[in-house]
């Protein structure tokens, strides 16, 4: 996956797995979620967050407001297909360069 530009999204997408599921109303309610730790601010010893989401605001407290708001709106459905296609064919997920990227390294179709 390309970090950079699908982290957060793929993060997000996750998160909202059990509310899309229809096992909880919203992200913070599912008791297993990283959304405790990225949006509430649970510590947990089974989780290490990444620098893209540290990267949010220097301020723990804006960091967890401003991944809070990356929930404001629901994700765009062209968005979720694109992540569940990858998934599901095993392919890559980035950019096109990215995605060549890999190609190149791994020598596999991305």
């Amino acid at each position: 996956m390309d970090s950079e530009n699908y982290l957060l999204t793929c993060q997000r997408y996750i998160e909202m797995n059990p509310v899309n599921a229809g096992m909880v109303n919203n992200p913070e309610d599912h008791w297993w979620s990283s959304y405790q730790c990225h949006g509430l601010g649970k510590t947990s010893a089974m989780h290490q967050p990444h620098p893209l989401y540290l990267g949010l605001d220097k301020n723990p407290q804006e960091r967890l407001r401003q991944y809070r708001q990356l929930f404001a709106r629901p994700m765009a459905e062209n968005t979720k297909e694109a992540i569940r296609k990858t998934v599901n064919n095993g392919k890559v997920l980035g950019s096109e360069n990215f995605r060549k990227e890999i190609a190149r390294k791994y020598g596999i179709w991305a």
